[in-house]
């Protein structure tokens, strides 16, 4: 009778403890898998703009997917790394969003009528005769693995960043010592004489 007790006490025990486990296994393990990420990885972060690990790999992936084909060989990521790709396209996407980041402090904006502008002079959206071809449009964002808001998003950040390297550079102009010793420089000639002794 009391081994029978002890048995049944001893079971009650083991079915809790498997309950408890089970359930932190639910809790925490599975819970993990089924729960959608609340905020994606950060790979850099510039000022207020966060590069996600989710678009850090569509541009790595475009990039070599864009060299792999120059190069008649596919690229690994190991490959990638070693000449440098990985860090160049981490350096452009920082690049963008600290443009982006001052365009929005700026307030820039694009309207839409530059964007259609834009996208019809586009020569590979263009026919024969040089008019905007939808076709062709469709064709090269299928090609480029993009949607169209996708591209009209990423060219609306173009247009801006242009415009804000233009206001920068755009007016420069070298001081005129600076030109006229480069224009020396580049215009120079040498003359070499020389005799022959028998």
């Amino acid at each position: 009778m009391a081994t029978k007790k002890r048995n049944i006490v001893t079971k009650i025990v083991v079915f809790v403890l498997f309950g408890l486990l089970i359930v932190s296994f639910v809790t925490w393990g599975v819970g993990d898998i089924l729960r959608t990420p609340s905020s994606a990885v950060a790979v850099a972060e510039v000022g207020g703009t966060r590069i996600d690990e989710r678009e850090f790999r569509r541009n790595l992936t475009r990039e070599m997917n864009r060299l792999s084909g120059r190069l008649g060989t596919r690229l690994d990521i190991d490959q990638a790394r070693a000449l440098g790709i990985v860090d160049q396209v981490l350096g452009q996407m920082i690049g963008r969003a600290l443009f982006d980041q001052k365009a929005k402090d700026l307030g820039m904006v694009v309207t839409k009528e530059q964007i259609g502008r834009r996208i019809a002079e586009e020569p590979a959206f263009q026919d024969e005769l040089g008019k905007f071809d939808r076709g062709r449009f469709a064709q090269a964002l299928q090609i480029s693995n993009l949607g169209e808001q996708e591209y009209v998003d990423s060219l609306t950040r173009d247009i801006i960043r242009q415009q804000l390297a233009s206001a920068v550079t755009g007016a420069v102009i070298a001081p005129k010592a600076l030109a006229d010793a480069l224009f020396r420089y580049q215009q120079e000639r040498r003359v070499a004489e020389y005799i022959t002794v028998p």
